[in-house]
């Protein structure tokens, strides 16, 4: 049986608001992925159906559901 296992960092707002507040091209870069949506966990798109079908499988019946936060 799957279960959900969600895991949360303390830190990760701060480490956002890090992110945001660093003008280098590549932190900007990595902002606008951020805040891009994360569409295998978005209900709907097809990237979220497939992954559903996959997790529906008997093989993986047996696997948790890790949610963990975006910067890790």
């Amino acid at each position: 049986m799957q279960k959900t296992i969600i895991c949360s960092l303390d830190e990760e707002k701060q480490l956002i608001k890090n992110l945001r507040d660093n003008p280098s091209t590549e932190a900007q870069r990595i902002c606008r992925m951020y805040d891009m949506p994360d569409l295998s966990r978005t209900p709907g798109n097809p990237v979220n159906l497939i992954v559903e079908k996959i997790l529906n499988l008997d093989f993986y019946k047996d696997f948790d559901i890790a949610q963990t936060p975006e910067i890790v």
